[in-house]
């Protein structure tokens, strides 16, 4: 039912709760398909990631925030990344692309706030909102597809610096790269960053939305 909170989510299967980085990777699927924009399945899905951007304006959970970015699971966030509902890097970006997968105008207010969290927040040291190298190359990933979908070369941070951020992306992914041509998260196995099968495979699918 639409009064569900999980209601328009996608979870591991089962009874699983639904969150946004699965979500996300569905859309991404659908829209490869040419999947009927008029199909109910997006009105559902947008349903979900409203109540998943920290926006009380669009938000009708009560534990939505107010800074735009996004969190990982209805009311719930990793505790990895402090649990609770702080908005954070890989979810917002993931957010912020879903939106523009579902139809909404990248005018509308929700997208622009996604976008002024991402951007103020700005960071390829740490997954922004978290202080921690937990899941970096998942949100580089996250980010390189932000940069291919909302179109903007360059943007200002927080502290007022401009950056081109597909340039600085593929510059930090050139320096991590391994001798022998593959990636690993030297400071973080959280999400399986350490192996180098995953790692890998999260720095070329950056690098190709960098490249487009």
């Amino acid at each position: 039912m639409p009064v569900d909170n999980w209601y328009g989510g996608l979870g591991y299967g089962g009874d699983e709760r639904p969150d946004m980085s699965n979500l996300y990777i569905a859309l991404e699927s659908l829209r490869a398909t040419s999947l009927d924009p008029k199909d109910p399945v997006w009105q559902k899905a947008l349903i979900f990631v409203n109540r998943m951007q920290n926006r009380s304006e669009s938000n009708d959970q009560k534990y939505a925030g107010n800074d735009g970015g996004f969190l990982y699971s209805p009311s719930y966030n990793p505790p990895e990344y402090g649990g609770g509902t702080k908005s954070y890097g890989t979810v917002t970006a993931a957010g912020l692309i879903s939106l523009l997968f579902v139809g909404v105008d990248k005018s509308d207010p929700r997208v622009q706030d996604a976008y002024k969290w991402l951007t103020a927040n700005y960071t390829l040291d740490s997954n922004p909102g978290t202080n921690t190298k937990g899941g970096l190359f998942y949100f580089y990933q996250t980010l390189a597809k932000v940069t291919s979908a909302y179109g903007e070369k360059e943007f200002v941070d927080g502290r007022g610096q401009r950056h081109n951020w597909r340039n600085e992306l593929a510059e930090r992914l050139v320096l991590l790269q391994n001798p022998d041509g593959s990636w690993i998260n030297k400071d973080s196995g959280l999400w399986w960053e350490d192996k180098p099968e995953l790692a890998s495979a999260w720095s070329v699918i950056s690098l190709e939305q960098l490249l487009k």
